[in-house]
This record gives structure tokens, sequence and C-alpha cells, in this order.
């Protein structure tokens, strides 16, 4: 089936000039032309005028300020930090995503980027919107969305502003230097996973205190973390009923591996292995050991303390 022309359009087509044409056509490669100019004089004396390498390069070293490469190694170390897993990488809006690094905050949109070293970054809470049309609700709540601010305390660049999830300030905070400044008084609805780890550690500290045996004098680092001590042991306590052959399901198993985490990062493995549909079962479940999983509850974790003959040694 042809589809016929309107009578009146090829009239109107030969009507045309040919400056009209050349006003088109003009009107069609101007952004392409512009994209062009715009590439060639960012990519000149190794992309140097780049937005990018601009921000980059106010945290050069000032004796290297000047020099046209100055920006890559910054740029490289931001890549070898952004491959990590440990990052903290969320969307803060539906272009704009934020990362946290280990040296390094960064807010990236599809044209533009922000940088500021985390050790010279300061967080400001301006306020915080309850986000109760978020349809996707949980049975720990809709989470708080914060207003937040930030800023470099030694150089004179912009402030980055965005809105974060309240079960990610923690998270942001870790990576931190200086402490977030909560200007406005803002409460701060704690993450679930906050909530825990108050209570865990409540009942863990309420547990009787196990003696180490094993070290003399010299404490190991939690596998975990790596920065903080391996202070707590898997020892049972609560009743348990012996089947041969085979172990009971539902029941706590002795444990006899050497202590190998923190009281933190255990309590990050328990609620890691239960079920994150029912929060309010997660104190009376159990989780396996991270060495041998023979499950346990909150009663067999007990804070380990050094033998007094060590504790003497040391002092």
């Amino acid at each position: 089936m042809m589809i016929q022309t309107q009578a009146w359009v090829v009239p109107w087509l030969s009507s045309l000039s040919s400056s009209v044409f050349a006003c088109l056509l003009s009107l069609a490669v101007a952004p392409v032309v512009t994209a062009a100019c715009t590439i060639a004089w960012w990519r000149r004396n190794n992309w140097r005028r780049h937005p990018f390498s601009k921000c980059l390069r106010l945290f050069v070293d000032t004796p290297h300020a000047n020099h046209p490469d100055s920006w890559i190694a910054v740029a490289m170390e931001i890549n070898i930090q952004y491959r990590r897993v440990d990052k903290l990488s969320t969307r803060t809006s539906s272009t704009t995503q934020l990362v946290a690094t280990d040296s390094w905050l960064l807010q990236v949109g599809p044209y533009s980027m922000a940088a500021i070293p985390l050790a010279d970054t300061l967080v400001v809470i301006e306020g915080a919107i309850n986000n109760t049309l978020d349809t996707r609700v949980s049975r720990a709540g809709n989470p708080q969305l914060l207003k937040l601010r930030t800023r470099c305390v030694t150089k004179k660049t912009g402030d980055i502003t965005f809105r974060l999830s309240s079960n990610l300030l923690s998270e942001l905070e870790r990576k931190l230097v200086i402490p977030i400044l909560n200007t406005g008084q803002v409460v701060v609805q704690k993450s679930l996973a906050d909530q825990f780890l108050e209570v865990f550690v409540k009942t863990v500290n309420q547990n009787p205190p196990v003696t180490d045996t094993l070290q003399d004098g010299s404490a190991d680092s939690c596998i975990g973390c790596m920065t903080e001590i391996a202070n707590v042991k898997l020892e049972r306590r609560c009743e348990m009923v012996e089947v041969v052959g085979e172990r009971a399901p539902g029941r706590c198993l002795a444990c006899s591996c050497r202590p190998m985490w923190c009281l933190t990062c255990m309590s990050k493995w328990f609620a890691a292995r239960q079920d994150q549909n029912e929060p309010e079962t997660w104190l009376s479940s159990r989780a396996p050991c991270p060495t041998c999983r023979s499950p346990f509850c909150l009663l067999d974790v007990r804070i380990l303390t050094p033998k007094s003959g060590s504790s003497a040694a040391a002092s």
C-alpha cells in the first residue's frame, strides 16, 4: 500500500530557497561541531582543561600543582579504591551517585563530578524527611531520608548536598575522620542493624566472661575487620541434647575454635545469618560459627578476658 503525498507538500518543498536549506543544515551540524571543539579543547595538555582534572588538581601537593599530569596520580588512587568491595555506593537521585571509598567522597553525575578527601570532609545534618511515600515498606519501617551537606575544611571547593537514607548513615560515619555535626538537632532513626548491634553487645556483656588460656600476652587481631582485637569466644552455655552420629537440629553445639573475632564483627555475622523478614526472632535464633559452622546462640558468646599472669607481665 503506497502512501499518497499531500498535494501541498511538493509545491512547499520546491518553494524553499537554498538559504533555508543551509540554515537547517547548520542547525543540524552545530551540536556535533560544538561537541567536537569542546572535546578538543579539553584534550589539550593531557586533558588539563577537563572539569574532572580541574577538580582533582585542587588536591595535588603545591610543588606539583602546575604539572599537566599532576591530577593523574589522584585519579589512579581513586580508581584503585573504587574497585574495592568495602566502598559505600548509593544513588542519591535518579542521575546522581554518591561513593565513599577509603580516602575519598565522590558525587558523580552524568556531566559533573565532585571529590573531597575524607580526612578533610565535614558532614552536617541539616534536616530529615520521613519517607512515608515509599511503598516498599519493610518490617523495620520506612527509612528516614537525611539532608546532608558536606564541605572541605582545607580547600575552597563547592559544597556537596545530597539526601541519604538513615540506614546508611552509620556506614558513612565509619569512613569519616571528622564527626558528623547535627546542627538542626535532628532525631536520626537508627537502622535495624544498629539497633540489633546495641542489643547484641548489651546481652553479651551480661554473659559471664571467659579467661583466655591460649594467648601468652599477645592478642590476635580480628580476622573480620583486622582493626580490633579478637575478644569473644564461643562456649556453649545453653542446654543441648546429644544425638549419636548426627547433630540435633535447632540445638547449640560445642565450639572448640580459638578466638578470632571481635564483638562487633560477631554481631554482624550473627545478624547476616538471620531471616531478614523476621527481625523479632533474631535474639532467640541461632547462627553457625564462622569457622566450624557449629550453631550457637547469644548465650554462648562470651567476652574474652586475659589471664592474670599475662596482664601482670604486660603491665
